[in-house]
């Protein structure tokens, strides 16, 4: 880009720019000042995610793909990865399932924000809950309601029936 900033973005099948990806990852790195490297992980994850939607038939809507979040889930807890490189045939660990579905929800907040999917799709995201338990230090006045992501490793009780 002018000026010597770069990041990086998604590609659809065409080798176009996969535009609602795009504007997230510029926005990212140009506005939001995340590290190139960021937006590196954030293109890869959001890459997995459209490769998945595309292979089982998505096309293009937000709010549908939005829908679909657990069972893509599900495919990277449990499919190894086949592309060539590090990790080629081995299942993804916890922490990277967590970062390529901490993309996806960075995006759709993103998507949010710019009215590009109404608000309601962060029903599908995030599991509202009441807050609970004691007052601590640092949290003077709690919220009444968090919001936590629904589709999430829930410990080691998961991966043995995995």
């Amino acid at each position: 880009m002018p000026g010597g900033e770069a990041y990086w973005t998604v590609l659809d099948g065409d080798f176009e720019v996969a535009e609602p990806f795009d504007g997230f990852l510029r926005w990212l790195r140009l506005v939001n000042g995340r590290a190139e490297s960021t937006t590196r992980q954030y293109a890869s994850a959001l890459a997995e995610w459209a490769n998945w939607l595309m292979s089982v038939g998505e096309r293009d809507d937000l709010v549908r793909w939005a829908e679909r979040l657990g069972a893509f889930r599900f495919h990277v807890m449990t499919c190894p990865v086949s592309r060539p490189g590090s990790g080629c045939g081995r299942v993804r660990s916890p922490e990277r399932v967590d970062g390529i579905l901490a993309a996806i929800r960075s995006f759709y907040r993103y998507a949010v924000a710019r009215r590009l999917v109404a608000g309601s799709v962060n029903d599908l995201l995030y599991e509202v809950v009441e807050a609970g338990g004691p007052r601590v230090a640092w949290m003077e006045d709690p919220p009444a309601r968090i919001a936590r992501p629904l589709h999430r490793r829930r410990g080691a009780a998961q991966r043995e029936v995995i």
